[in-house]
């Protein structure tokens, strides 16, 4: 409703407020206050005087889809042992989460972590952070990184990640206890995590193993794919003569053509793109038993008998 609408545009925490984000510390802070100022609790949506309702159609608030998503998961996930989710700094996909695994929380049959991640490196910057960390792994194992294997080195990230578990950080505004990674690629050079289920019933180990394999790389790849396939789903942007105004020129004027073009791609990646493993990600849900052309996809009742 566009009163709904409104007030939650009146209730978002200016910009001219925000503290200044030096680092993801900052970052982290900011973000919890912005979804502090939000008239609805726990929910995540960027309501502020850039957006607008659609002239056709409807805006469903993004917690419901969430909610709607993960509880899609959980079905997809009914046979599979153990869960671990790698989330974004979201309070609205933490509460959809934990409200739909709520029974696998609380068995001990999966785990959340929150992450934060640098976006805004150059290469430069990305290429002496990874310098960095690999000039650390060589002094803590006394052997040049190029010439240890991979169990070496996923032992001393381990080894890392367990010390800076024993003084965890507290962000302002954020009621989780973060970490800064130790591990750095081009993709991610800079990331905090921090878990929003309880891994205290692992032993140390068990749990820096647990936080060194969060990363959110693997969506953004999948967010870029898309981005680069399809200019329905490129990001707005400034024009240097546009006064700061928001350029929405690649955007579709019929809100159902995302859903169409998000579903045709999204139905190739999952039973077409192979990885370096050469399976799908259908394959890794059991979902395929190998990949699917695209042949068989278009003229699938050809093929279905």
């Amino acid at each position: 409703m566009s009163e709904e609408f409104n007030d939650a545009v009146k209730n978002r925490l200016p910009r001219e407020k925000l503290p200044y984000a030096g680092n993801l510390r900052d970052e982290i802070q900011i973000r919890a206050l912005i979804e502090k100022s939000s008239n609805v609790p726990d929910s995540s949506e960027n309501i502020d005087q850039t957006k607008s309702l659609p002239n056709r159609g409807a805006l469903v608030h993004n917690e419901y889809t969430m909610l709607a998503h993960f509880f899609l998961l959980k079905r997809f996930f009914r046979s599979t042992g153990k869960t671990r989710f790698f989330l974004d700094l979201d309070s609205g996909m933490k509460t959809a989460y934990i409200s739909a695994f709520r029974e696998e929380i609380g068995e001990g049959r999966s785990d959340g972590f929150l992450v934060r991640a640098s976006k805004n490196k150059t290469n430069d910057e990305k290429e002496k952070l990874v310098a960095n960390f690999k000039r650390m792994v060589s002094k803590m194992s006394g052997t040049p990184v190029k010439q240890l294997t991979f169990k070496i080195l996923m032992d001393v990230t381990n080894g890392i990640i367990a010390e800076r578990l024993k003084k965890p950080i507290k962000v302002p505004n954020s009621p989780e206890f973060w970490i800064e990674h130790p591990w750095v690629s081009k993709a991610e050079p800079e990331k905090m995590v921090a878990a929003v289920t309880n891994v205290s019933r692992y032993d140390i180990l068990h749990q820096a193993n647990l936080y060194r394999m969060v990363t959110l790389a693997p969506v953004d790849r999948f967010f870029m794919n898309i981005r680069r396939m399809s200019m329905y789903f490129e990001r707005p942007f400034q024009s240097g003569t546009g006064m700061g105004r928001i350029w929405h020129g690649y955007s579709a004027y019929n809100p159902e053509m995302y859903t169409i073009v998000g579903d045709i791609f999204r139905i190739h990646y999952n039973y077409c793109t192979r990885s370096k493993k050469k399976d799908t990600p259908a394959m890794k849900l059991g979902l395929a038993k190998a990949p699917v052309t695209v042949e068989k996809i278009i003229y699938y009742n050809r093929y279905a008998g």
